[in-house]
């Protein structure tokens, strides 16, 4: 005879309890039925951590409607009873080890309901009555269509019950043992709904720890209500692990190790298992075989059972039954979207959740194109960009001047004017880049008549000029982050030059900065200025002196002005200011009546550019706090995607260090290339953090409200290179860039139709001429940085405006609106033309941004910033014979690198 485990009392044959100290009996070998139909439950008196037994209780056979004397057990209830004056038992639906329930009508609202009972022995125990109050406390927090509602708990004749959703159907358990298995089709539709229940629970904290088929309900409309939340309780307050029904146990559970979501997974799985192949799982008749089995993981495979069964299918199951928690999907929603078919990310919004990343990453359509349509589509739009960059060179200052000598030309153009100058010394820094004659642009913009009298892209004057730049000591900018320009580092070191060349080679503009301590001649030295003549190109006896006016950085003991007019250009004045000391030049430049005292009046700017500048970067800085507030509640409440925010900051910290290495002159000393090292990674790992910062901002709640948006992106940063999805979003923000680059092409066409008769000028990044290393580093911080976090604050904005505002078309109406304010100083302000042409042409481009952002996603508008940038910033060029073509050629091909990843990707169906 058994004894009890505490007292040794021996214990009766079939006993559930010690007769002496009312302890739970033990596990012991039992029967097949109670491994399939019954459950370990708490039982009063129990220790928290022994589960009691409840011995097998069958449901009976009963007639609705049937009297007492035709011998069919009604249970409690007869029909017709009336119960707290409101409601009427109709039948009982069945009996199991948590309680009885009947079909009964609520009198006082006119509907059905289902009323369950406690079982007559267990009405008055105080552990099974607190899990029935738990049981309606814990139902009564999910609300979803695939979840059995539990109304509220009642009392009659002081017998406490449940009110409860009446489903009109039969429980899964039920249908399958009367036909077997469901159709594929039919079981994908139940496990879909399935998982959708689960979800709504795991979501509300709530685990149902006795999942089976028997707590499946399957209404006439094939709709699936999860029922008996008896044995549910709050993730994180299990105080019993072994409570439910052995058979759906998950390993861990039938061990007593633990309960979680991941349990609730592998039963889960079991039903699955179940619905697909007509057969449980395992076939155990003890608890000792069914360890075993687990132990062993001894499942038949359900395509041994099932041949004809989706591959996918089984592959969802099995890894719901795996062994080991952390090996399950992380969630039902996962389990959803792995079945093949249906729209995981429609169900998990439907249901008010909110989708994994993984989840994400796996929902969409996964069609690939064919070869033929992908390289159709890539031609398309390289033809159109081409059409764009057509428009838009003819109108770069750099095709419409004389620019047929290159650098090297023009460099040792400036090498000779120094030796005729009298600089004779090799120089240790040496610096050459070109610029825009700024002045000039706007002067022919502003005045039509004179823009108009004689072609201003000659070359006199010069629209384009070239600087050469020298120093007794190396060149290191005062900004260590930045490139040497004509003004850092500042030329304030003695015999320091700045010579300036315009495009035909000749001297426009020359500095020198003399000793700061010499000894000096009183009368100097007399100066040869016609050797700065000859070098400008200009034939001195043409023009007159002059008394001086301008004056040079440094100290001169001789000056000299004279006036006249410009070579071939007689309605163009010209006057030209010289300095020397000590008889050798130090100064020389052109004075056009255009040009400015810089150093005496500040460059005009329009109260407009300042409105919209402080717009824009008080809208810049706002974003900023929002993200690191809202990243903040992200990271604490475990919302984010944080592997998919650091692989994102690799890429942006890879980019950015390719960048400095391609782009930033060489150090010859050690200790400053080190210097230059940190420097340069603490900027990348700051650009890096920003987008790390904005990502867990942006990507939870984008995820939440719009995760179709994300498909594309998802798949990219976490490692699908080629993938249908992906090539897509790529080709499709091809196509809005390509779009943009159009537009500004038409931009000056369009203000010439509505009649502005004056001159369009643009220029590029002239940086570009210094070689294919700047570009391709350029690109390089294009791609990982720039085009990333422009898409971000993009979709960030419009995700914020989606919460308040919900309807898509005002979102994106709003959003066009508020981002052409926040783009206007770029776009048209302190721009010559029609205003309102500006606007609209604003609107328009803002417009394909939104609607890239609104209808495609983060991939997309990330793809479409990055090729308007991009485009916008290359000083294009068709010349084939001109000397800076190799650069637009190189710039091109980085873009067609870009569609023709798009193009290869939308091939593959991974």
């Amino acid at each position: 005879m058994a004894a009890c485990a505490t007292c040794k009392n021996p214990l009766p044959e079939g006993a559930r309890f010690c007769p002496r100290c009312a302890t739970p009996v033990a596990f012991t070998e039992q029967p097949t039925d109670f491994l399939e139909a019954d459950t370990f439950a708490p039982a009063a008196g129990a220790t928290p951590r022994t589960p009691a037994i409840r011995p097998p209780s069958r449901p009976r056979s009963h007639a609705s409607g049937s009297s007492p004397s035709s011998g069919v057990d009604h249970g409690r209830f007869e029909p017709g009873t009336i119960l707290g004056d409101r409601y009427r038992i109709v039948a009982r639906l069945g009996q199991g080890g948590m309680g009885e329930v009947f079909r009964a009508d609520d009198l006082r609202l006119g509907q059905p309901v289902a009323l369950k009972f406690l079982p007559p022995t267990l009405e008055h125990d105080a552990v099974r009555l607190g899990q029935f109050h738990s049981e309606v406390r814990l139902a009564r927090q999910i609300a979803h269509k695939n979840v059995c509602r539990v109304y509220d708990i009642g009392e009659a004749d002081g017998l406490p019950f449940l009110t409860m959703e009446y489903v009109d159907g039969e429980d899964l358990s039920t249908l399958l043992r009367r036909i077997g298995r469901l159709p594929q089709d039919k079981a994908l539709d139940i496990a879909r709904q399935l998982c959708a229940g689960i979800t709504a629970a795991h979501e509300r904290g709530v685990l149902h720890r006795d999942l089976k088929p028997a707590n499946v309900m399957i209404d006439g409309q094939g709709q699936v209500r999860i029922t008996d939340f008896g044995l549910a309780v709050v993730a994180g307050e299990v105080d019993q692990v072994r409570v439910g029904t052995p058979a759906y146990m998950a390993p861990e559970q039938l061990a007593g190790k633990g309960v979680s979501t991941q349990s609730d997974i592998y039963s889960l799985g079991l039903v699955l298992y179940e619905l697909f192949t007509g057969r449980r799982a395992y076939t155990a008749t003890t608890v000792r075989d069914l360890v075993q089995q687990h132990q062993d993981s001894h499942i038949t495979r359900p395509t041994e059972l099932v041949h004809e069964l989706d591959p996918v299918v089984e592959r969802a199951i099995l890894r719901c039954l795996e062994p080991d928690p952390g090996m399950r999907p992380r969630s039902a929603l996962a389990v959803a979207a792995s079945l093949p078919g249906g729209d995981p990310l429609a169900a998990a919004l439907a249901a008010g959740e909110t989708p994994s990343p993984e989840m994400v990453a796996a929902a969409g359509e996964r069609r690939a194109a064919s070869p033929l349509v992908a390289l159709a589509w890539a031609a398309g739009l390289l033809a159109v960009l081409l059409v764009g960059i057509v428009l838009q060179a003819r109108l770069e200052v750099s095709n419409r001047v004389p620019f047929d000598k290159p650098p090297a030309v023009l460099v040792d153009r400036a090498q000779q004017a120094l030796t005729r100058l009298g600089f004779t010394a090799r120089p240790v820094g040496t610096h050459w880049g070109f610029f825009p004659e700024d002045e000039y642009l706007r002067h022919v913009q502003e005045d039509v008549a004179f823009a108009r009298a004689h072609d201003a892209f000659t070359g006199t004057p010069p629209a384009m000029l070239f600087y050469y730049r020298t120093s007794p000591r190396r060149l290191v900018p005062l900004n260590p982050l930045t490139e040497i320009t004509r003004n850092d580092p500042p030329t304030d070191v003695t015999d320091m030059t700045i010579t300036v060349l315009d495009s035909n080679g000749r001297l426009e503009w020359f500095h020198r900065i003399p000793p700061q301590r010499a000894v000096t001649q009183n009368p100097p030295p007399a100066t040869d200025w016609s050797v700065l003549f000859t070098l400008a190109g200009l034939d001195q006896s043409r023009f007159t002196p002059a008394t001086p006016e301008w004056l040079s950085r440094g100290p001169s003991d001789a000056r000299a002005a004279w006036v006249g007019t410009a070579p071939g250009r007689p309605d163009v004045p010209l006057r030209i200011e010289a300095a020397s000391f000590q008889g050798a030049p130090i100064y020389f430049r052109h004075v056009w009546p255009w040009s400015r005292p810089i150093r005496m009046e500040e460059v005009p700017v329009s109260v407009a550019s300042r409105i919209l500048g402080a717009i824009n970067v008080g809208f810049f800085l706002t974003l900023l706090l929002v993200a690191f507030v809202v990243s903040r509640r992200n990271i604490r409440a475990r919302r984010g995607d944080p592997e998919g925010a650091m692989r994102l900051v690799l890429v942006a910290v890879g980019c950015q260090m390719a960048t400095w290495l391609l782009n930033d002159p060489s150090s010859t000393e050690p200790h400053e290339a080190l210097n230059k090292f940190f420097l340069a990674l603490g900027e990348a790992l700051v650009s890096g953090g920003l987008l790390y910062t904005m990502y867990l901002a942006l990507e939870p709640a984008v995820r939440r409200y719009w995760p179709d948006s994300l498909l594309g992106w998802t798949r990219l940063i976490h490692g699908r290179v080629l993938d249908a999805r992906v090539g897509r979003d790529v080709l499709v923000g091809f196509a809005g860039g390509s779009l943009i680059v159009l537009l500004f092409g038409l931009q000056w066409p369009l203000q010439s139709l509505f009649g502005y008769s004056g001159i369009a000028a643009e220029v590029g990044n002239l940086r570009f001429f210094e070689g294919p290393m700047y570009v391709i580093g350029l690109f390089s911080s294009f791609v990982g940085f720039q085009a990333i976090f422009n898409a971000m604050w993009c979709v960030f904005a419009i995700v914020g405006l989606k919460r308040f505002l919900k309807n898509m078309w005002l979102v994106a109406a709003v959003a066009s609106l508020f981002f052409t304010l926040v783009a206007a100083g770029d776009l048209y302000t302190d721009k010559p033309g029609a205003f309102w042409v500006h606007f609209v042409f604003a609107v328009v481009v803002v417009g394909v941004i939104v609607l890239m952002a609104t209808r495609f996603g983060l991939l997309s508008v990330a793809v479409t910033f990055l090729m308007t940038n991009w485009c916008s910033s290359v000083p294009w060029t068709l010349q084939t014979d001109r000397w800076d073509f190799p650069i637009s050629a190189l710039s091109l091909g980085l873009v067609a690198l870009v569609v023709g990843y798009g193009a290869w990707a939308a091939q593959h169906d991974t």
